[in-house]
Parts: structure tokens; sequence; C-alpha cells
């Protein structure tokens, strides 16, 4: 993380812990839903994590990321909350595992700037995680359209937890990003 401060102009490399993959009881593939999001907030809190994001499948997590910002507020708590969605997509079989029709996973996460409304209005209409349009026509679009709706502050992570056919290198190589 690049660090300035405002009386100095000063510049300065720090590291801060962080936590850019996070799931709530909101989120659809939960098995139980049984969050508590005070004590999750505690714990990064006591393990000074710094910032984290809610990447929920397939939904911005309207009512989970207020609830923690108040949590956050009314604690004192350090922790910066930035918005965040994790896709999916429908992928081709590839030579790596055989199948075919896999769904793909990829975390998109949002600067703080952005309206947690206006991020919730754009995926419910241009996004739908049911489509039959394969990953390398559709996320483009998405793309595309983010920056089209003034979404220009993301980073695109890939779900390495998962047995996920989409990596940085199926990003990068099939020159997926504009």
């Amino acid at each position: 993380a690049v660090v300035s401060t405002q009386s100095t102009g000063e510049v300065y490399m720090k590291w801060i812990k962080i936590d850019l993959h996070h799931h709530t009881n909101e989120d659809k593939d939960r098995q139980e839903n049984s969050f508590n999001y005070e004590k999750i907030l505690k714990f990064y809190n006591e393990n000074d994590i710094k910032i984290i994001s809610i990447t929920n499948h397939n939904i911005i997590s309207k009512n989970s990321i207020n609830e923690y910002n108040k949590i956050i507020e009314s604690k004192g708590y350090d922790i910066r909350l930035l918005p965040g969605i994790e896709l999916e997509f429908k992928m081709e079989g590839n030579k790596n595992n055989g199948h075919k029709n896999v769904k793909g996973h990829l975390n998109l996460i949002f600067h703080d700037e952005y309206k947690i409304e206006e991020l919730e209005d754009f995926f419910n209409n241009n996004y739908d995680s049911d489509s039959e349009e394969n990953f390398k026509e559709y996320f483009p679009r998405i793309i595309n359209k983010l920056q089209e709706n003034n979404f220009k502050k993301f980073i695109v992570m890939p779900d390495f937890a998962k047995s996920n056919p989409i990596d940085f290198y199926t990003i990068r190589d099939g020159s997926l990003l504009p």
C-alpha cells in the first residue's frame, strides 16, 4: 500500500493486512447463514486487518455492507470496507479439467467512493449468472459496461480457492480486459 501524509506530503510504503474475498449471510452459496458480523469484525480489528471486501456470489450485498459499516463506525474500528461481488461465468471445458459447462469465479472489488445502490442496480440490470453466454464474450462486455457507467476503479481477482478454470492467464492472454 502507498500511504501519503497530508501534513508533509511524504509518500512511503507500509504493509497492511487485507481480506478481499469475504462472504456473508446474504451469499446464496452459504451452507448455513450463521455469521455473526460483530464477532467477525472484532476478529478483523484484533488482528489488525485494515481493508476488507464483501464478495458474495452474484450480488452486491447492500444489507451486509450497511450492517458492517454501522458496526465499524459504532465500535470505532480502523477498517475500510470495499464493495465487491463474486461473479460466476459459464466456461467451456478446458484441457485441465475436461469438464463442460463449469462455472468460473471472478471477484470484482470496487473503490468505496461508489454508491452501493448504484453498483447493485448496475449488476441487477447488466449481469445474469444463469446466462448461457461464454465467459470470453460475457466478461469483456461486463467490464466495458462498468467503464461506460463510470465504474472505473476496481480490481479483478480470480477465485483460486475453487477448482476455477479462470486464472490471470485466461484474462490477460485472452485479451479480455480493455
